[in-house]
Parts: C-alpha cells; structure tokens; sequence
C-alpha cells in the first residue's frame, strides 16, 4: 500500500532542493523501504550490487521486516517476540526494466549490518553471497529465517552457562545437530543461481585453541567466537574458485578458569596456541599461531584464503606484525574492499587510526608498524600526530605481501582532526588500477604525502592510478572542488576511458565547472561524477538530496547502462525527472541510468583529439557531435534526412541561451558559443519539421 504524502510535505521538499543537473536520461528508479529498527536510521539500506551480462541486476542489502517495493514486504511473515529487531539480510534479482524477479531473506533477530553483507558474481550461472555476522546468541532467541526457510532453535544444557549450544529443528524434524555449535556470531557464506535457487551454503564459526589442540573452554564444548567483523568484512573469489576473506581479529574470550572468568584475545601467548575454523559445525580447519603476535591494543585482521566449498584452509596472514613495546597503543582499523586479479594476486585497501603513546616523537622508523609476511621493508608509517590513514597492499597467491603504497599526512596542529580514506577502487582494461579516496582536515593546511612524495596542501577527493605490477604511480590528482567529505561509493567503473562513482559533498560541489550548492550547509548532497582516465572532470548529476546520514554504496554498468545504489535516511532524492520523496524511515535506491555516450570511448581535448557524443536511434547514429568537451564551437552531424534549422542550449539553472547553426557541407554543421560560459549544457538542435534531438555538452 503506497504511503500518501501531505501536500504541505512535498512543497516544502521541493522548495529546499538544490541546484539540479536535469538529466533525461534517468530510465527508472525503485526503492524500498519499511519500519526503522529500534535505535536505528539505516534499516533499510543496499550494501552492494552487481549486473549480468544481460542487464539483470542482484543486490543484497538489509531491510525491516515489513520492507518491500510497492508495498510488497520481503518477508512472508513479521516476526514477534521479546528484543526482536525488525532487521534483516535480503538478496533479490532485478530485471533491467526494474521488475523484481526474486528475492531470499535472512531474518537476523537482533542484529543491524552496516554494510548489509557482500555479493559477487561467479561468470554468469551464480552469484555468491556473504553475510559477515548473524546474532544468535540470545537466550529467548527461537527463530531464524534462512534463505526463506524457517528454522527453529532449541538451547541444548544450562541456560546459565554463559554459552549455550543450539540444536536446529525444521519442521518439528531435527535439521542440523551441532550446525550452530560455537556460532553465536556465524558468518553465512551462499551461492544462489541465476533463479535464486541455493546450490551450495555454509556456516563459519571459530574457537581459539590451547597449545594441545583443544577448544580453549573447559566448560562449554563449543565455544563462540565472532570471526568476521559486521562493519566491511570484504570477500572474493578467485577464477578457480577459491575464496578470500578478512577475518576480524579485535575478538575476545571469557576463559573460565576455577569459576573465575578471564578475557583474553589471539595475542595471549599464554593461553592461546591456534585458531580453529568449524565449517558447517562438521569440519574442523585448524592453524597453529606464531608465538609473536599483535599487542591486544592493536585492532587487527587475518587474511585468509579457502579453497572451493571450504575444504582447505590454503594460505593465511597477518595484517600487521608485532611492533615495540614502546608503541604498545590504541590502532583502530578497517579494510573497505579487497579485490582479485585474474593472476590470483589480491588486493585490499584500508584505514588505520593510530593515537601514539609519547606526543614527543616525529616521524622515524620506531613509528612504523610492518606490514605481516615480509622482510619488516614495508610498514605503515605514523607521525605522531596522525589520526588516521589509508592504504593499498598487494599479496601474492600465497598471501605473501608484494607491495604497500600509503596514504598519509605530516601533521602540522595536533587539535585538528583527520581523516585521510581511500573509499573505492578498480581495474582497468590495461592492467592498471584506479583509486578513490578523500582528504579532509580541521583548521590549518598540511602537507600530503603519498608514494613518499609531497603533494599538495588542500583537502577534496583524490584520484589515484598505479600498475598493477609494480605498484608505480601514473596518477595522483587531488581536486578541492568543494568540502567533498568522501566519495561514500564502495564502487567505481572504469570503462572506455571514463571513471564513474557517487560523490557525498558538504555545502556544495564546483565539478567540471558547474556549482551544486546546499541551502543548509549542515545538510549533505549526492549524486554520481564521471572523469576520464587523465583524472579530468566531466560530469556530475547531482540527486537533489538533503539530511545528514544519506549513503551511496555501488554503481554497476552493462553496455551503456549504469545502475547506482545507496540508502536515503533524511529527506528525498531526484532522479531526473523522477522524485522520490520523505518516508520518515531509511529507504534504499536502486536508478537506471541510459547514456548512449558510454558506449564509445571517450578522448580528451587535451591534445586536440576529438571526443565523439553520439546519440543513437534503432541501433544507428542519428547525431554525432564532437569535440565534446569543447572550447568556442563544435560540429554536429545529423543523419535524420531533413535540415536542421536551429539549436539553443539550455544550462543547469534552467536558463535558454539560443546559438546560431551554420551549414557546412549536407548533414554537417557548426556551432559556436564563443561568448558563452564554461558549464555544462544540454544542446538542442530542431529540424524542419520541429523535430527536437538533445545532446549534453560541456564548454570548457
């Protein structure tokens, strides 16, 4: 059932919209949406997206229980019962006309992930699915609903032990005897077909071992641990089907000794000797630890590598390796996204954020922290005002650590705050790859580093291109066009010379020399830009978004066609001519946008080469108009069999400016728009007949 929105509501929306790019090319836009979760404003959220060769688009995400599009919930049933949350996984296939073929749902009880899992396509017969963590460990927990199959949980000995173990039952049938042993924070790891259909899953849990071998709790056979982080826990699987994960080390265990309870993490030597991961509560992968280990100060990760189905643990690493007692301090860490070449060879970017223990040191190797795996040559680097860094690390097959570049800064004040991300990344078609991140700061300028190299003081996006072999640098363009606060895309295409990802600004956005401004400078916008592989900027189309908490998360493109994804949490959004408006709960966002100029490369006018705007009819060029970008004039070509007689151009405000055509030659015409400003600008020629043909346009 559509919600009714009060009169009063819409108008003032509309009247607190930004400037917008009024873009036609905007096909379809869907969202969900549906009750918030207690304590909640991001309920409703996409986490990621991918498209099939055919331009079907999957999605996983989170959502309440009563969420759907149209008004159609996802779930067959709204869960009751004490401390439930209305939280849960939802997998789903769209058509490319943005018809919802089918959806698979995971109802969590009580937890609420950020990033709403991970999915990846395998060729184009399946689709993996990870969901980091499920939280189980509830004592008048009953129920879960898993990938649209009720199962029920029954508590097997004490309720008072601090564990208990789950015993699974479907149907009044026992399911899965010990499938959940030790899992109160699982991780779910599925492949679903083209059509949904589940054709493989399985259940990953953990326990820390004594130096015997043994689970470390003597009174609870099975003892949980929360293996995967909620927050990112980025996964991949490689051309031979083995899989790649980040295991979340910043994890604790009560140990009872003589009824007394000690925590303890992976870096007590005393008690800890291994790690165990139980696949589908059945089989045992078991690794001894290294006696030196990171300080329990220190957030950490675990690389690890899997073979198919989860047979073989192959391969394992640590992020970081032990550092001197002296910087035994507070290291908080992220990874974003990890990413596999066809090689075998992975990739990852993250952030550190480092407080130092002695104020009084500068920059020097007793900073460093070195980088698990290799011969102490690569190591982050903290001054010791640094709050917070990125950093892209390549390993090998073996996860033998290849290569660290770092993105940092000197700091000049230590009141200011700092945040230094590299949000997204990519590979191109030549073996390159580019990045995405942000520089933001607080009161003074600072000097920039990355490579070793000074860059520039100013904060803004960062567009960043390396090869991938070696790691050397191509690119390193930091913009300030406006308080751009981070890309907030987890998602970049690269493709025929153009880089496209979402953008969240602050106040307002100056790209590619039009300005997008917000009218409350506390409020955030969004909406999507496009750059060439020089780093030039072409395009942005701004969403007309307002409120504070609003996230992009994927863009997808198949042909010519992008599809962007992310969650509206305050406030509506515009999508050329389509309006999704205020619901008073967190809404996701699913847009198809069509531009037939994808489908050529694009060419800079840098060295005078031409880049060519085609707008095509029935599969055939109608419209050809190059240069574009331009600088005084620009030719058209127009295949339609009657003249054109006249053109105007029409810029982001709305305003008509009317150019002057001159003929050529047949079917070829000039245009010039010498006394014009540089801005983005959609051209409109008319023919004899008044037939009209728009182009988008960008003076330079």
């Amino acid at each position: 059932m559509k919600t009714k929105i009060p009169l009063f509501s819409i108008l003032l929306f509309l009247l607190l919209l930004p400037k917008l790019s009024y873009s036609q090319y905007f096909d379809w836009v869907e969202n969900y949406y549906g009750s918030e979760a207690f304590n909640s404003t991001k309920t409703n959220t996409i986490g990621r997206s991918v498209v099939d060769s055919e331009g079907n688009i999957y999605f996983i995400g989170n959502c309440s229980s009563d969420a759907g599009f149209h008004g159609n919930p996802f779930l067959s049933f709204t869960p009751y019962g004490p401390h439930w949350n209305t939280v849960n996984t939802v997998v789903g296939k769209m058509s490319s006309s943005g018809e919802l073929l089918w959806c698979r749902n995971i109802h969590e009880n009580n937890s609420c992930h950020v990033s709403g899992g991970r999915i990846q396509l395998l060729g184009d017969s399946a689709i993996a699915c990870f969901v980091p963590r499920l939280s189980l460990a509830r004592d008048d927990f009953k129920y879960i609903y898993y990938l649209d199959t009720l199962l029920e949980l029954v508590h097997a000995g004490d309720y008072n032990m601090v564990y208990a173990k789950y015993i699974i039952y479907k149907n009044d049938t026992l399911y899965d005897y010990n499938r959940f042993c030790g899992a109160s924070n699982p991780a779910a790891f599925f492949v679903l077909d083209m059509d949904g259909n589940v054709i493989e899953n399985h259940w990953i849990s953990s326990w820390f071992l004594d130096y015997d071998g043994n689970p470390l709790n003597p009174q609870n056979e099975c003892e949980p641990l929360g293996a995967f982080s909620n927050t990112a826990c980025p996964f991949a699987v490689d051309d031979d089907g083995n899989i790649y994960m980040i295991n979340d080390m910043n994890i604790f265990l009560s140990l009872w000794i003589d009824s007394v309870s000690y925590e303890i993490n992976i870096s007590d030597t005393e008690y800890v000797g291994g790690l165990r991961f139980k696949i589908d509560g059945k089989r045992n992968l078991d690794m001894q630890l290294p006696e030196n280990r990171p300080s329990n100060h220190r957030h950490n990760f675990q690389l690890l590598k899997f073979s198919p189905h989860f047979e073989k643990l192959l391969a394992s690493q640590f992020l970081l390796e032990p550092t001197p007692e002296h910087l035994d301090t507070t290291l908080t860490c992220e990874i974003i996204d990890t990413k596999i070449d066809h090689s075998g060879n992975m990739y990852l970017i993250g952030y550190c954020s480092y407080n130092l223990f002695s104020p009084e040191k500068e920059f020097g190797e007793e900073n460093d922290l070195y980088i698990g795996g290799s011969d102490s040559s690569m190591r982050l680097h903290f001054s010791n005002r640094d709050k917070g860094q990125a950093f892209l690390i390549k390993y090998d097959t073996a996860l033998n650590p290849v290569y660290i570049k770092q993105f940092c800064r000197q700091e000049t004040d230590s009141t200011n705050t700092y945040n230094n991300y590299l949000y997204s990344f990519q590979f191109d078609e030549s073996d390159n790859m580019f990045l995405i991140g942000s520089v933001t700061y607080g009161k003074t300028t600072n000097n920039i580093y990355y490579f070793d190299s000074a860059m520039i003081d100013r904060k803004g996006y960062l567009i960043i291109k390396i090869r991938l072999d070696d790691g050397k640098l191509l690119l390193c363009n930091l913009r300030p066009p406006s308080d751009v606060i981070n890309p907030s895309s987890r998602g970049i295409v690269a493709n025929n010379n153009r880089l496209i990802s979402q953008l969240r600004y602050r106040w307002y956005i100056n790209f590619a020399d039009s300005i997008f401004e917000m009218y409350n400078p506390a409020e955030y916008g969004m909406g999507f830009a496009v750059w060439d592989y020089d780093g030039n900027e072409l395009l942005f189309v701004d969403y007309g978004t307002s409120g504070v908490n609003n996230q992009a998360s994927s863009v997808c493109m198949h042909d010519s066609i992008l599809y962007l994804t992310g969650m509206l949490a305050s406030g509506g959004a515009r999508f050329g001519d389509m309006t999704v408006y205020p619901t008073g709960a967190s809404q996701s966002y699913i847009a198809k946008y069509v531009d037939t100029a994808f489908m050529h490369p694009y060419r800079g006018c840098n060295d005078c080469r031409e880049d060519i705007h085609m707008l095509v009819h029935d599969g055939e060029p109608v419209v050809t108009v190059y240069p574009n970008p331009c600088s005084q004039r620009v030719s058209v070509r127009y295949d339609g069999g009657e003249p054109l007689v006249s053109a105007f151009l029409t810029d982001m405000a709305g305003r008509r400016h009317d150019v002057a055509v001159s003929k050529q030659d047949e079917g070829l015409y000039t245009i010039d728009f010498t006394t014009l400003p540089s801005a983005n600008y959609l051209l409109t020629l008319v023919t004899s007949s008044g037939k009209q043909i728009t182009s988008r346009l960008l003076k330079r």
